[in-house]
């Protein structure tokens, strides 16, 4: 892969506790790390871009704070109904689509109606 080269601060890298030695490396992975983190590029692209192998990275964006999966409650729905699609189970559909109706349908609150 080409490189260029980038003058920093020694101010800068020393407060941000970079290894002298692997300035350029450590600098390269806090770099694909925010892209990953700014949803420019995936998981996988930023672990390329900084030449470090994707467990190694994903490590890397956890010790940083920054979760290397993203997966929500709709992306666990979505892996649920394509699992139920492919075993042919309707049963297990059924029930998913109703927890997610439940979870985004407003809470039945008591009325002050009488039942008549």
């Amino acid at each position: 892969m080409e490189t260029i080269r980038v003058d920093l601060p020694s101010a800068l890298v020393k407060a941000a506790n970079l290894a002298e030695g692997n300035v350029s490396r450590e600098t390269a992975q806090l770099l694909a790390l925010e892209l990953y983190r700014e949803e420019r590029v995936s998981l996988g692209r930023a672990a390329e871009l900084c030449e470090t192998p994707l467990a190694a990275f994903m490590d890397f964006a956890a010790q940083h704070g920054v979760p290397p999966l993203k997966y929500n409650l709709e992306d666990l729905e979505e892996e649920r109904r394509s699992i139920d699609l492919l075993r042919g189970d309707r049963t297990s559909a059924a029930y998913s689509s109703s927890i997610h109706h439940r979870s985004t349908s407003p809470r039945n609150l008591p009325t002050t109606d009488k039942p008549s």
